[in-house]
């Protein structure tokens, strides 16, 4: 009996398996996943920006004051890259989608990295370093985030289920 109940439940756990994780609600899930990766990016570059006051970003200064508007705003951009990332990928096709989306890692990590140098690495180095030198390596390491994070997110669209 034992051989045969674990055969019933092993049955039952592939079909429930393959109902989550069929075409439209893989996509989905896939579009959710890429989505909140903008809206943490984006979320990091406004919060930086306000406690600087420094934005590249143009924002209006009422966005900038509360931190709960702060995380909203950041959301609300995160979630404006990810539908044009999605309304993109179904137009012109995926390819299109996926250089859509690399080209905001781009933003986000171009706006930290300006950020990281004007504030962590400025008082991390005491002013020992010129700004350039300073400018660089916060450029080298946020290059390295954002490969690293286009990478994942490659694998990511590639995988077939996300089990």
């Amino acid at each position: 009996l034992y051989p045969l109940d674990f055969c019933v439940l092993r049955q039952i756990f592939i079909s429930m398996n393959e109902a989550l994780f069929d075409s439209p609600t893989l996509a989905l899930s896939k579009w959710l996943a890429i989505t909140a990766i903008h809206c943490a990016l984006a979320i990091v570059v406004v919060e930086f920006g306000a406690r600087q006051r420094r934005l590249i970003i143009p924002l209006p200064q009422q966005l900038l004051g509360n931190p709960a508007i702060r995380i909203a705003t950041g959301v609300a951009l995160g979630l404006f890259a990810g539908l044009t990332i999605h309304l993109i990928n179904q137009i012109a096709g995926r390819m299109t989608g996926i250089i859509l989306h690399a080209g905001f890692l781009s933003i986000w990590y171009l706006e930290i990295a300006i950020l990281l140098a004007y504030g962590f690495f400025k008082s991390v180095f005491d002013d020992e370093l010129p700004f350039e030198i300073t400018l660089f390596i916060s450029f080298i390491l946020m290059v390295n985030a954002g490969y690293f994070t286009l990478m994942l997110s490659l694998s990511l669209l590639r995988a077939p289920s996300l089990a």
